[in-house]
């Protein structure tokens, strides 16, 4: 007799330590793997699932068929949705620490509740636009804790993002990044993080990275 394939669909709300507020998450899960024995090893594989500008945690459930994809899926998984708003999951020159709330404190906050492995090896990060950039950030950040990430339609190269789409953040854009003059190269720009990367001998993360021929941000996954 085949085992029933139950899905849960949680929407956490709680309050971060590293952001200083009360955020919200999407969780999706196989229901048997709710409430882990603190002792547990193995787990669930877990995807980190980011949104992208002007949207939500809400977005990937609500557009798009994912928890279709992952009630048919035969490998058993968690999909972890956070909620950023427009703040670019990266630790803000003027602001908040996104990139080390969704790095660091989330992980353990799901942890608590759902048995998911500790392990790079079953641990990947992907997102869409803005949240592509997020993606290939935590993955380029913190690369012993992921070993794949992805981008689609990412908005990679944040230097001629605010450069050449001014009014797309407007002063939004100094808050998060610094001043102009100190994003190539710095500690937001992709392309540097990725050459100091290869420099470094860090751990591989397999990389994925699409976007439509007709997207006005082709050129940043080109070039990445």
């Amino acid at each position: 007799e085949s085992e029933v394939k139950n899905m849960a669909h949680c929407i956490y709300h709680f309050g971060s330590q590293t952001l200083g507020f009360s955020v919200a998450a999407h969780i999706l899960f196989p229901e048997p793997h709710i409430v882990a024995p603190k002792q547990a090893e193995e787990g669930l594989a877990v995807l980190y699932l980011l949104h992208g500008l002007h949207g939500s945690c809400a977005d990937w459930h609500a557009m798009t068929s994912v928890e279709r994809y992952l009630y048919e899926s035969e490998k058993p998984l968690c999909i972890v949705i956070p909620e950023v708003s427009n703040n670019f999951y990266t630790d803000q020159y003027l602001g908040w620490n996104y990139l080390t709330y969704i790095g660091e404190e989330l992980p353990k906050v799901v942890s608590r509740f759902v048995r998911v492995s500790p392990s790079r090896e079953k641990t990947f990060v992907a997102g869409l636009s803005m949240g592509g950039y997020g993606a290939l950030k935590l993955a380029l950040t913190y690369p012993e804790k992921y070993s794949y990430a992805a981008s689609f339609s990412g908005a990679l190269d944040i230097v001629d993002l605010t450069r050449a789409n001014a009014s797309l953040l407007g002063d939004a854009a100094e808050y998060i990044f610094g001043p102009e003059s100190q994003r190539e190269g710095g500690r937001d720009d992709l392309f540097a993080l990725l050459g100091q990367s290869a420099e470094s001998g860090a751990p591989r993360c397999d990389f994925y990275v699409s976007c439509g021929t007709a997207d006005d941000l082709l050129s940043h996954s080109q070039r990445f």
